[in-house]
């Protein structure tokens, strides 16, 4: 291809190896259809988020950032929940941090690394692998590959489709297609609308392969396409058809399907922490059992998958006193058999008490003259004062105090870590908390469970005690609830695995380190405490992970941040305010994130702003406010609130976006852009321009591709400049 650079130096390769399990790709049986339908997403898919490459080729050769698929999808044995997309007419469920970048290497533009024994495109299905660009060579990425989440659990599809795509320095090809991918089934379908080649002499790959591939490679790795418009499919390379596929035609991969279950599902050894499934093995051609858990019988969470012909999975850290659901399903390479269910309760945690005041890992502190573990639930009496002075403590749940007094501390000088498995509770009187003493350290927290705080919990009782909260539960929501005289946190670290899995700070009474919030997997932090409280989450610029919320929702507390937001994940704003910066600059930068405003206010130092030319943009706004600039935005080319890159997605139907003043250097005059809108639903709200704080002579451009519902100027030093009619 003209102007690319092939790079032949040294690349890591990933070195993958077939599963014990012996799943292969193989065992995909493969049809195909003609005359049929194609429904096009284009118009109500999602535009992708981030893309990895940033360069001159940015919409030729790309690899879009990983994306949620919506639910579990089993591809060759294993289980995704991410997936990414490739300009070049492939996805992929690779963990490989490939930009996919204008080089002819693994998640490259040469569709031969398909097949590719050391540096591979692999783990990939590929309806029509080769080089091409967005559509008519010039679009955006955010108009030309859309993705769609459809039906309902547990028969829903994700759909991708590459629409109008073309190559390098010629428009003359109209190239479009979709991979359907099916909930439960494992079905994976090819689908081809027009598929006209212009006077561009394609060369490309179809088909699917595993995680790795060898320099001959075996059928379990490979399955391409030898013909165009046929079902030959075989484990030889190819990487050189050239007929185009047919229009309106579809290929259907169908995975084997595993037996109905048989038998009933059992419970051996249950203890407070642990019990043992056992089934039959029903099935014979499966690669292997899936288990999922629930303490509800309604919402299941993976667990665990077990080998081949395997019959019992010993199951460990779970919670005492606990009904727990089951699923045990078969597997094949994509398809899940019906379940087999049943349920059983862990056995009740022992009580321990304490006895006097003492260390946790003393004996004599407590009436079972032993220390705590996992399954007991430990009390701290009234008139005690219980130091943890070593790590690696653990137990169920913890109640400090018994409505009077008693104490749980950290000991001063040297990190200490304990594990509650269920919950924290500190009642009237009582405190938990890192002794200030000569400290010197910082401890850890690591909690599954729920905090109800009538007392007080201070894990920042100085500047050099300190301790660090992980919430660890990955199975649903915890809170922080209670009206104690204080709820003072240092770090909080969201380690939640799923946005839907929701911390919600409900205390009365609540403050915490200027620089507090954290996600290492995702989860939702949500502040919906009905005290009046004030607090930073960030005091410099971080970002909110794709698979990461925050969410206020507390209407008389202040929620501040000390410097930009970078928003890969969702920033959400039902009541009470949110304040994002303190210096000129200082933006909510869209990565492909969400920005949703229900009610309360929000300002912003700067600009609502994009990443860069290919990062859409996804604003909601139902009620409530946003204002910004608040404090200024220097940029000479970007407007104060900007959506100008196409496929991004504005719904508005109430509230009020307020431009207090123009972007810029004083000649731009900018204000509102959204010409890169795609997407809209304007029902409702009201641009405001100017208020009582604009300061004189602000001229501020409306440029908005989207008809706007209201125009409102609220300040004599304020003047709308249209430069487009789009008003009702």
């Amino acid at each position: 291809m003209n102007f690319k650079i092939i790079w032949t130096g040294v690349l890591l390769a990933i070195l993958a190896s077939l599963d014990a399990n012996g799943q292969s790709v193989g065992n995909y049986s493969v049809s195909r259809s003609t005359g049929i339908t194609y429904n096009s997403i284009i118009s109500s898919g999602n535009s992708f988020s981030a893309w990895r490459y940033t360069g001159g080729f940015s919409e030729d050769d790309n690899r879009s950032e990983a994306v949620n698929i919506g639910f579990d999808f089993w591809y060759n044995g294993t289980r995704y929940t991410q997936f990414s997309v490739s300009t070049n007419g492939f996805m992929d469920f690779s963990s490989s941090i490939d930009d996919g970048g204008p080089q002819c290497d693994d998640y490259g533009y040469c569709n031969s690394y398909f097949t590719d024994s050391n540096n591979g495109t692999w783990l990939t299905l590929a309806p029509f692998y080769d080089d091409m660009k967005t559509s008519g060579g010039i679009d955006p990425l955010g108009s030309s590959i859309k993705y769609l989440l459809s039906g309902t659990a547990p028969n829903r599809v994700l759909t991708v489709e590459w629409d109008g795509m073309a190559v390098y320095q010629n428009v003359t090809p109209d190239i479009n297609f979709q991979v359907k991918i099916h909930e439960t089934t494992g079905i994976i379908d090819y689908v081809y609308e027009t598929m006209n080649s212009g006077s561009k002499t394609f060369s490309y790959t179809v088909g699917i392969n595993a995680s790795s591939v060898s320099a001959s490679p075996a059928t379990s790795e490979l399955l391409t396409q030898q013909t165009a418009n046929s079902t030959n499919f075989s484990n030889s390379s190819q990487n050189s058809i050239s007929t185009m596929p047919t229009a309106n035609s579809q290929l259907t991969f169908t995975p084997l399907v595993p037996a109905s279950p048989s038998g009933a599902l059992s419970f051996t050894g249950i203890t407070n922490t642990g019990m043992t499934l056992n089934w039959t093995n029903w099935a014979n051609n499966e690669v292997g059992y899936v288990i999922y858990h629930s303490t509800d019988g309604v919402n299941y969470f993976f667990n665990s998958q077990t080998a081949i012909n395997v019959t019992s999975a010993a199951i460990t850290a779970l919670l005492p006193s606990t009904t727990y659901y089951w699923k045990v399903l078969a597997v094949t390479e994509g398809t899940l058999s019906t379940a087999l269910t049943g349920n059983a309760t862990t056995l009740a945690p022992g009580i321990i008490t304490s006895i006097k005041t003492g260390r946790w890992d003393a004996t004599t502190t407590w009436d079972c003259g032993c220390i705590p573990t996992s399954a007991d639930n430990v009390v701290v009496a009234d008139g005690h004062r219980v130091t943890m002075r070593t790590s690696g403590l653990s137990c169920n749940d913890v109640t400090v105090g018994q409505g009077t007094s008693g104490e749980l501390r950290y000991n001063k000088n040297t990190g200490r870590d304990l594990t509650v498995n269920g919950n924290i509770t500190v009642n009237s009187g009582a405190i938990f908390w890192v002794d200030a003493t000569n400290s010197n350290a910082t401890h850890v927290l690591n909690l599954r469970g729920n905090i109800s705080n009538e007392g007080t919990v201070d894990l920042q009782s100085d500047a050099n005690s300190l301790c660090i909260i992980n919430f660890t539960k990955k199975d649903g929501n915890q809170t922080v609830s209670g009206t104690g005289v204080a709820t003072n946190f240092y770090l909080i670290n969201v380690d939640k695995a799923l946005i839907s899995n929701i911390l919600d700070i409900n205390t009365f009474n609540f403050t915490c380190d200027p620089s507090a919030l954290s996600f290492t997997s995702g989860g939702t932090f949500k502040f919906s405490s009905t005290g009046t409280n004030n607090f930073s989450l960030f005091s410099t610029t971080q970002d909110i992970p794709t698979d990461g919320k925050i969410l206020m929702n507390s209407a008389n507390s202040i929620m501040s941040f000390g410097g930009s937001i970078n928003l890969k994940g969702d920033l959400v704003l039902d009541a009470g305010s949110i304040i994002v910066g303190d210096a000129t600059d200082e933006n909510v930068i869209s990565f492909g994130g969400l920005l949703e405003i229900n009610g309360g206010t929000m300002s912003v130092a700067g600009r609502y702003d994009r990443n860069n030319s290919e990062s859409t943009s996804k604003f909601v706004q139902t009620g409530g406010s946003l204002t910004l600039p608040s404090i200024g935005s220097s940029s000479t080319t970007q407007s104060p609130f900007g959506m100008d890159v196409i496929g991004s997605n504005l719904q508005w139907s109430g509230g009020s976006i307020i431009l207090q003043q123009e972007g810029g250097s004083g000649t731009q005059d900018l204000g509102l852009n959204t010409n890169g809108v795609s997407l809209s639903s304007i029902t409702g709200g009201t641009l405001q321009v100017g208020n009582t704080t604009t300061p004189t002579a602000q001229i501020l451009q409306i440029n908005s591709a989207t008809s706007l519902a209201n125009i409102f100027i609220n300040s004599v030093n304020a003047t709308a400049q249209l430069s487009t009619n789009n008003v009702d």
